[in-house]
């Protein structure tokens, strides 16, 4: 089972880039990506499971996003991936 929810609420608002763009990973694909100019943004990282590209996507600033709305929309978000793996699994076995 990968390690979840490595940050806390604190560690996320003490952040700060030095000079250039950092990630901090939450796990579970769940990332604090904060810019030079210090602003803080969420990402979703996940491989596409049609093609095995990997993909991004944004879940919103700090400011209007919490550390729990992120988590909760990680996970909701690894479920309809695990729904889209599902079925693509069973599709190819019917095949």
């Amino acid at each position: 089972m990968p390690i979840i929810n490595k940050l806390s609420a604190k560690t996320v608002e003490h952040l700060k880039s030095s000079g250039k763009a950092i990630r901090k990973f939450d796990g579970g694909g769940l990332y604090i990506y904060v810019k030079p100019n210090q602003t803080k943004f969420w990402e979703f990282r996940y491989t596409r499971p049609t093609n095995k590209n990997k993909a991004c996507i944004g879940l919103g600033s700090i400011t209007d996003v919490s550390l729990a709305d992120a988590r909760s929309n990680a996970q909701e978000m690894r479920r309809l991936l695990s729904m889209e793996l599902t079925h693509k699994y069973t599709v190819k076995k019917k095949n």
